[in-house]
This record gives structure tokens, C-alpha cells and sequence, in this order.
């Protein structure tokens, strides 16, 4: 997530703030990832929040809004249409794990992702030995418009 991060400052720096949606009670919220996040916009002085929630009709232009969750994604993309905001230019929208909906809405949303066909060849692979098998599956970042 880290690099990842780093390799977006250009696109981060366009906007005013960024904002992380991270609920320590979910699945999709390793602490992992807001970890990164905080070393991010401390080393490198970005204006940054991490919330547990995202509120209805809170989208303000000028933001950068890191959706880990469909569903926060959803109601900030919503906000969006509903106050005319242009994705990637008034307001911008980081995702993790890519899907087809993601390649597809607004131009597409730039996401963070696991490779989950690497990941599903290592699972069977797992199935098929014996032990214990333990891998770090790396992310990668699809940049699209949503930047």
C-alpha cells in the first residue's frame, strides 16, 4: 500500500486532503493498510484523515476519498453525482481490490490490488503439499481516471 501511495504522490498532491474510510471491525481493513497510510502522509506532509465512517453527503470537492469498502465507495460516488462533482478532477477516488465494475464506472477507479488469480494458484498449490504454506501476496496498482 505503501509504495503504492508513493507512486500516486503526484496525483495525491493534486488534491487538498486525502482521506482513508478504515473500519478496524472488518475483513477489508487490515491494520497493515492504515499503518501505511500514516507513515505516507506523515513522511511525505500530506493533509490526511483516517475515519471509521463515511457520512452521507459529506463529499467536498478538493478531497481524495481511499474507499476500502464497495459500499462506502458507492455513497461517496452517489454524493458525487447527486453535487455534480467530476471524478478525478473535483473529487478523487482510490479503491482497493480491482473488480470489472471498477474498470468500467466513471472512466474507471484507480485501485490497489491483490492479484487474485496469483493468489488463487497459490492457494491450489497450497491444497496439493503438505505443510504450511505462508506468502505475502503483493499488491499492484491500476491507475485510471478516477485520479
Amino acid at each position: 500500500i505503501y509504495t503504492s501511495l508513493v507512486r500516486l504522490l503526484p496525483e495525491i498532491k493534486k488534491y487538498k486532503k486525502i482521506i482513508l474510510y478504515f473500519n478496524e471491525e472488518s475483513d477489508f481493513s487490515p491494520i497493515s493498510i492504515k499503518n501505511a497510510f500514516q507513515k505516507f502522509i506523515t513522511e511525505f506532509d500530506i493533509n490526511g484523515a483516517i475515519k471509521n465512517n463515511y457520512t452521507i453527503g459529506s463529499a467536498n470537492k478538493g478531497n481524495l476519498y481511499f474507499a476500502l469498502d464497495d459500499t462506502i465507495l458507492c455513497q461517496i460516488l452517489r454524493d458525487a453525482v447527486r453535487k455534480k462533482y467530476k471524478i478525478g478532477e473535483d473529487i478523487g477516488i482510490l479503491s482497493q481490490n480491482d473488480n470489472v465494475s471498477k474498470e468500467i464506472v466513471f472512466g474507471g477507479i484507480t485501485t490497489i490490488s491483490t492479484d487474485f488469480n496469483e493468489m488463487a494458484k497459490r492457494a491450489a498449490q497450497h491444497l496439493k503439499s503438505d505443510g504450511v504454506t505462508k506468502v505475502i501476496m503483493p499488491s499492484r496498482l491500476i491507475k485510471r481516471a478516477s485520479l
